[in-house]
C-alpha cells in the first residue's frame, strides 16, 4: 500500500509539473495531452527526459532585485497557499496566490530578466519563497516551519515497533516530500495535506480496531 502511494504521488507531482493545470484533462487522455506539449508520454522516470524549471535563473534575478530594487512582497502568497484548499464561495475574498493571476500580474524582477516568461505559475525553490517574503526573517520563518513539520514525520520512527509496518512506508513518503517541497512552499502545502490524511485515517482505524482494544 505504502509503495503504491509513493509512485501515485510521484506520478501526480510529475504531471503537475510537466502540464501545470487541468490535471483532471491530463488524467482522462495522457496520451493526447503529451502529443500537445510534444513529449513522448505523460509521465517519465528517464532523468534524462524528465521536465527542467527555471528555479535557478528566477533565484537569482530575485536576488538582484530584492530589496535594492523592490520591496519584499510580506506574507500573502504564504496565506493563501495555506487556505487554498478552502473554496471561494466559502470565502469570497479569500488571498489569491501569485501564480494563479492573469500575466499582466507577473513579478516585475522577473520582467527585467533577459527571458520572457509566459506564465505566472513559477517557482524559485522555498530558499526564494522565503526570501522573497521577508528576506532572512522570512528564511528563518520558513526553515522553522519545515523543521517542526519533519521533525514530527521523523519521529514516527519510534512508533514502528509497536504499531503497523505501515509507518515506515509513511516516513518514506515524508522523505519525498522533504525533497519535493524544495521546488516551492506551494509544493509543500499541496503534498502535505494528504499525507496528514493518510496519518490520520490511519489513527482513526487504529482507534476504533477491535486489536487497539
Amino acid at each position: 500500500v505504502a509503495a503504491t502511494l509513493l509512485f501515485s504521488f510521484i506520478a501526480v507531482m510529475e504531471l503537475q509539473l510537466r502540464f501545470r493545470g487541468n490535471l483532471l484533462n491530463v488524467i482522462a487522455a495522457p496520451s493526447k495531452a503529451a502529443k500537445l506539449q510534444g513529449l513522448s508520454s505523460a509521465t517519465s522516470f528517464d532523468p534524462t527526459k524528465t521536465h527542467r524549471d527555471n528555479n535557478m535563473y528566477l533565484l537569482c534575478l530575485m536576488i538582484k532585485s530584492y530589496p535594492e530594487k523592490y520591496p519584499f512582497e510580506g506574507f500573502n502568497d504564504f496565506c493563501a497557499v495555506v487556505v487554498n484548499p478552502i473554496p471561494r464561495k466559502l470565502w469570497p475574498e479569500k488571498p489569491v496566490l501569485k501564480g494563479a493571476q492573469e500575466l499582466t500580474s507577473q513579478f516585475s524582477f522577473i520582467l527585467d530578466g533577459p527571458l520572457f516568461i509566459g506564465t505566472t505559475s513559477l517557482t524559485y525553490s522555498i530558499v526564494g519563497d522565503s526570501y522573497q517574503t521577508m528576506g532572512l526573517f522570512g528564511i528563518i520563518f520558513y526553515s522553522s516551519l519545515y523543521a517542526l513539520f519533519l521533525l514530527y514525520f521523523d519521529g514516527l520512527i519510534y512508533y514502528t515497533v509497536k504499531k503497523p509496518v505501515l509507518m515506515v512506508g509513511i516516513l518514506g513518503i515524508s522523505v519525498f516530500l522533504a525533497f519535493w517541497s524544495y521546488r516551492g512552499f506551494f509544493s509543500f502545502v499541496s503534498f502535505l495535506y494528504p499525507l496528514l490524511l493518510i496519518v490520520f485515517t490511519i489513527h482513526i482505524l487504529r482507534v476504533i480496531s477491535p486489536r487497539s482494544k
